[in-house]
């Protein structure tokens, strides 16, 4: 296999949770050599798990492997002199730092950016960020939950708006935060090759929600109807119909002119292909409600795999709505390798979703898991240079762990 497109860069990883930690999964899955560092008590997303309903030991985490596979790990005490020496160590030979602590805490430890630059030039500082860099909200204690799903207005476009505001998926934007600050991470290395000098970039959970919610936003000045209801749907052909057998079935066809007769042919309703009181735009703002429950009678007669059959044969945008478990077996997604299967020491397994981005040169990703807290921070600390008898009195004075 060819080397990886991230060979020879390294990371260092301090932060919690999310965002953070699965960039820098990301860049491990690209050939990064990453270390993260965490307190001594272990990234809080050790136990997240349990949340769940899922394992939450050594051995058996998925949670928290999902955010730390391939990288090595060091526990570190950040307020004894000694910890924080080691840290500046570690940056010092970095590449990339990666962060989602705030300024304040940062400038307390001497790891906030514009102190490390004058160190490290060529080092690239990613930081994750709740706000924004300025406003009077900067500051803000910072979850997916509140600040990607709430603020964003996500909770409220997305259900039917007979409904109440969504449930939320724990770290939708969590996850969707680490690929843009991926890629960011990528662009300043790239830069850094021309200029020989590092970058700070930063991606904000608050500026991710803005930006994937981008069509609604920008039709809103011009009343755009959001949230809507599905019993009177914007458009009949993207909308969402109950099957024989109780499962959902969605079609999603953007362009009215180019499906809506296909989809009429699929449904057995020929007559209306063609017919402009249903097959024109206008037709269809004037009608939707008739076509729509039209498509409700014809969908209850069959099921969902039938529907499934007959619209992938018609050509139309459409899908089953899976359930999570119909996920995890779907045949499409294990052929193309959209997760690994992960076999843990006590004879367990499950499955790992693999990184988006896929490089033609690297073929399969591999993907190694951590052990416990700290589970790397000796041989860390003697890649430093530091002796086995200073490494035992750092055990001992409770600087690391593991």
């Amino acid at each position: 296999m060819s080397e990886k497109v991230l060979s020879g860069v390294k990371v260092v990883e301090m932060s919690t949770y999310l965002a953070g930690p699965v960039c820098a999964r990301i860049l491990g899955d690209w050939g990064a050599d990453v270390i993260k560092v965490e307190g001594r008590r272990g990234d809080p997303v050790r136990s997240l798990g349990m949340n769940l309903m899922a394992p939450t030991d050594d051995e058996e985490n998925p949670v928290f492997f999902l955010a730390n596979a391939n990288k090595r790990i060091i526990a570190l005490n950040l307020r004894s002199d000694e910890g924080k020496e080691i840290m500046q160590k570690l940056v010092a030979e970095a590449d990339v730092f990666i962060t989602n602590n705030r300024e304040d805490a940062l400038k307390a430890m001497g790891l906030d950016y514009d102190t490390l630059k004058k160190k490290y030039p060529r080092l690239v500082f990613a930081h994750v960020l709740g706000y924004g860099e300025k406003g009077p909200q900067a500051n803000r204690p910072a979850f997916d939950f509140t600040t990607y799903f709430a603020r964003s207005g996500f909770m409220n476009a997305m259900p039917d708006a007979e409904s109440v505001p969504t449930s939320n998926v724990p770290g939708f934007g969590d996850l969707q935060l680490s690929m843009f600050l991926a890629g960011g991470v990528a662009g300043a290395l790239y830069n850094r090759e021309k200029t020989g000098k590092g970058d700070y970039v930063n991606v904000s959970l608050y500026h991710v929600g803005i930006f994937d919610l981008g069509i609604l936003l920008a039709g809103q000045p011009y009343a755009t109807v959001y949230p809507w209801s599905r019993s009177a749907p914007l458009s009949p052909i993207c909308c969402t119909y109950k099957c024989s057998d109780g499962e959902w079935y969605y079609l999603g066809s953007s362009d009215y002119n180019v499906y809506f007769p296909k989809v009429c042919h699929a449904l057995g309703l020929d007559e209306w292909a063609e017919d402009p009181e249903y097959c024109s735009i206008m037709g269809m703002l004037s009608n939707s409600v008739e076509i729509r429950e039209k498509f409700d009678e014809l969908f209850a007669k069959k099921t969902s795999h039938e529907w499934e059959k007959i619209f992938t044969e018609a050509d139309v945008p459409s899908e089953r709505v899976f359930k999570l478990q119909e996920v995890l077996e779907d045949e499409q997604a294990w052929a193309n390798d959209f997760f690994v299967k992960m076999e843990y020491t006590n004879g367990n397994s499950s499955p790992l979703p693999t990184t988006p981005v896929r490089f033609g040169s690297m073929g399969k990703f591999d993907y190694r898991l951590p052990g416990g807290v700290g589970c790397n921070s000796v041989e860390i600390l003697e890649e430093l240079g530091i002796s086995k008898e200073e490494i035992e009195k750092m055990k001992e004075n409770n600087v690391i762990a593991g």
